[in-house]
């Protein structure tokens, strides 16, 4: 309907009630009074819209209001984005094998163990942790070699945080590296062979100085470094990967302790701190005897290029 023709109606609609309600009043009042009823009503419509169109506007900004910086927002489960952590006190593998189900694996982390060395940090997460998570589905059941029957097997701990998508966060480790097994979704797998899986795609990183342990280690008879730092007083440097390998290169053979030097206080005094492939971290000290260093138990005399690697460091 046009506008016009709602308005002719009405105006009939008035008159009609004029009519009946006021039969005394010349024709003259009549019209005024069909004039004053006719914009009377206009105000009683044009309110009557305008309320209307504020309870619309009302419901739609409550809502709205309610998604504001001023109202708390209510949680939604969302996937963790802070990779998994190890447990407070170090894990104690020495007891029964574990077992754990990965499900939906989103980190995982090296941790400490009880009589284990100290270690790196060592996390995987994304789709490095989820190919950890491929490679260890991928081995067979675990098959002990005839030697393990009667071989003595050397105490190597280890143990692995997996975080999971679901929150269910698992440990799996054990005190040993060989012929031993830990069970994996219901499959017992080797359990070297898990832990070399982490190893394979772990980015290592020698600890600060101010977090290296002052004498700790498997001196020269660890593996091959694969991260370092050069520490003295006031010095904090990390070693490059060719540096590492130079330095490295020392512990491949035993070497005997370097003769025809003076024993006394180094000056300044330094510390080299390796991280080996299975991230047990080795600070040599050299306190005491210079270009002679020291760790629990062991001595190491640099070779010519490590001792180069050292100088050059430290004259950054």
């Amino acid at each position: 309907m046009s506008e016009t023709s709602h308005d002719d109606g009405r105006l009939r609609d008035l008159l009609e009630q004029a009519a009946r309600t006021t039969p005394d009043l010349s024709p003259a009042d009549r019209s005024t009074a069909v004039v004053r009823r006719g914009r009377a009503a206009r105000r009683r419509d044009r309110v009557l819209i305008g309320a209307a169109a504020l309870a619309v506007a009302a419901a739609v900004a409550v809502p709205l209001s309610l998604h504001g910086d001023d109202v708390p927002e209510v949680a939604t489960p969302t996937p963790a984005s802070e990779p998994v952590g190890c447990p407070a006190a170090p894990a104690d593998v020495t007891g029964p094998a574990t077992s754990a189900d990965l499900g939906e694996v989103t980190s995982v982390r090296l941790c400490p163990t009880v009589g284990g060395p100290v270690l790196a940090s060592a996390v995987l997460s994304g789709d490095e942790a989820a190919a950890f998570a491929a490679a260890v589905r991928a081995l067979p059941a675990y098959a002990p070699e005839d030697r393990c029957a009667t071989a003595s097997v050397a105490f190597e701990p280890w143990a692995l945080a997996i975080g999971r998508a679901d929150g269910g966060d698992v440990l799996v480790g054990s005190g040993t590296r060989h012929c031993s097994s830990v069970s994996i979704d219901g499959v017992r797998r080797d359990a070297g062979a898990v832990v070399q899986a982490f190893e394979d795609r772990a980015v290592l990183e020698a600890p600060r100085c101010d977090q290296a342990p002052a004498d700790a280690g498997l001196g020269p008879v660890a593996a091959r470094p694969r991260a370092g730092r050069i520490c003295t007083e006031d010095a904090d440097v990390p070693l490059s990967a060719e540096q590492t390998r130079v330095l490295g290169g020392d512990f491949e053979e035993p070497r005997g302790e370097r003769r025809g030097r003076s024993c006394g206080p180094a000056a300044p005094a330094r510390r080299v701190v390796l991280v080996d492939e299975r991230g047990v971290v080795t600070t040599w000290t050299d306190a005491g005897c210079a270009d002679v260093f020291h760790t629990d138990g062991a001595t190491w005399a640099p070779s010519d290029a490590a001792l180069q690697v050292i100088e050059d460091a430290l004259s950054r």
